[in-house]
């Protein structure tokens, strides 16, 4: 058996032994006329088979995250991409120790994602005609200046790692994305990829840039996600933010390195928690030294609220 299988078997074997659980990030736009019954229907299903996560279902479809034992995940994908609405459902997985959920949570909401620039501004039927690069095309791709890659998710996750010369329209939320293209009106001719985590919200930035003048607009099939299960990342530089108790995902294997700094002492840090203060909750990067000084708040204002929530360590709290 030569030295390559053997690195094989001893992976799967690694795997095995270390890793217990699925965790599956998706989304599929399709049109969902009766989603509040296939909701019920789906709850019960993913309850059954014992699956936690975080699953929207609004009539453009579905966008989750779920975790759970290796054999009920097949299960889930076996079931989902047996109906015909959820056929070109791309699933990414990792693999882990450990279910980053507290419970099952499906929520039906008007979109798969808050996007603010639904109803006449976007049809979700024509959204398959957006045009895409897949990841292998990236790190050739990344330093040809005349190429802009945009990054549509929020801030504080493009502060804690993103594409190498990557642009951020500095947003909040991604309901903010439709009020701040303006901001980027000088590159309508430019040929453009959008890229986010797994690729729910570039898919509605491009299609919604495309019908107000940008010219050459893609999407990174997939997302940072997929990119960095495919690729050893070489040119994502920090760390990716996830919505589930990881926090944050390596994308880059080869050259990794540290790109944020704690917001209150600026020392190098990639430890991102939300500010104890649920009346704030922001997310903030903060190192573990100035998290026990502030009893994990953003700001000594935060700390000296009465009503803060007790610091657990962690900087993640879920809803009870």
């Amino acid at each position: 058996m030569d030295y390559v299988k053997k690195l094989i078997i001893f992976k799967i074997i690694y795997i095995m032994i270390n890793n217990q659980y699925y965790i599956i990030s998706y989304y599929c736009y399709t049109y969902l006329e009766n989603f509040m019954i296939f909701y019920k229907d789906h709850f019960n299903f993913c309850n059954k088979i014992g699956l936690k996560g975080r699953i929207i279902i609004s009539q453009e479809g579905i966008n989750g995250t779920i975790s759970g034992y290796g054999e009920s995940c097949k299960k889930y994908i076996k079931i989902l991409l047996s109906d015909k609405r959820f056929n070109k459902t791309d699933f990414k997985i990792h693999l882990s120790k450990f279910i980053p959920f507290p419970r099952l949570t499906i929520k039906c909401k008007n979109e798969n994602i808050n996007s603010g620039i639904i109803n006449n501004s976007i049809n979700i039927k024509n959204i398959v005609t957006n045009k895409y690069v897949n990841y292998k095309y990236i790190d050739d791709l990344i330093d040809d200046d005349k190429v802009i890659f945009l990054d549509v998710r929020s801030h504080y996750e493009f502060i804690l790692g993103h594409f190498k010369n990557a642009i951020s329209l500095n947003i909040n939320y991604f309901r903010e994305f439709a009020k701040k293209m303006h901001n980027i009106n000088q590159f309508k001719n430019n040929k453009i990829i959008t890229y986010c985590t797994g690729g729910i919200r570039c898919e509605k930035a491009s299609l919604y840039m495309l019908k107000n003048g940008f010219k050459n607009v893609y999407q990174l099939e997939g997302g940072i996600i997929k990119y960095g299960l495919n690729t050893p990342g070489k040119n994502f530089i920090g760390k990716c933010y996830v919505f589930d108790g990881r926090i944050s995902i390596n994308i880059n294997t080869v050259n990794p390195i540290v790109i944020s700094n704690c917001s209150f002492c600026n020392k190098k840090s990639d430890r991102m928690i939300n500010c104890a203060n649920a009346k704030c909750n922001k997310h903030i990067i903060q190192c573990i030294q100035c998290s026990h000084l502030l009893n994990g708040c953003c700001s000594d204002n935060c700390n000296n609220c009465e009503d803060k929530r007790i610091y657990n360590g962690t900087g993640i709290y879920y809803r009870t």
